[in-house]
């Protein structure tokens, strides 16, 4: 960490705010097509599962985007699942989504 006293940050993408401490997980912009992708998909009333859903990369995007009912989110990287539950907070979408850790 080169300044601050913690590593979370907040980073925008498509209208989504993913929130996750840079010296744990990590942000890949690589997937922004598919991301893009997924938030265009109709998905109201739909129940979705997400595996492996790291910070919310696919998560948030379908929540924010899409009218999805509930997603459930399933991650073992107890990092990411903290950073995915601020990415729901940031987002008002705490009530939308289930995580499943381990």
């Amino acid at each position: 960490l080169v300044f601050g006293d913690n590593g979370w940050v907040t980073h925008t993408d498509n209208g989504v705010q993913y929130v996750f401490d840079v010296t744990k997980c990590m942000f890949s912009q690589g997937n922004i097509t598919e991301k893009m992708r997924m938030a265009q998909l109709q998905c109201n009333g739909e129940v979705i599962v997400d595996l492996f859903a790291g910070i919310g990369y696919f998560t948030l995007p379908l929540l924010v985007h899409t009218g999805a009912e509930l997603v459930h989110a399933c991650e073992w990287n107890p990092a990411a699942v903290q950073a995915l539950r601020r990415g729901l907070v940031a987002n008002n979408m705490v009530d939308k989504c289930v995580i499943h850790e381990g």
